[in-house]
């Protein structure tokens, strides 16, 4: 499944997208449960040189 993403705020420069996960650190994963909405900061790690377009 993919998010969809208007053209508008698409980035597909692998470098751009690499430095964005280096700056901030920290992703924020959204769930819904039995008591409504939580958010979870999750931290990021990149091995840019790993696969395709990093790992």
């Amino acid at each position: 499944m993919l998010m969809y993403c208007p053209s508008a705020f698409c980035q597909d420069d692998l470098a751009t997208l690499h430095q964005q996960i280096q700056a901030s650190g920290l992703a924020l994963l959204s769930s819904a449960g039995e008591q409504g909405l939580q958010a979870s900061h999750l931290p990021l790690l990149l091995e840019p040189h790993e696969g395709e377009f990093g790992t």
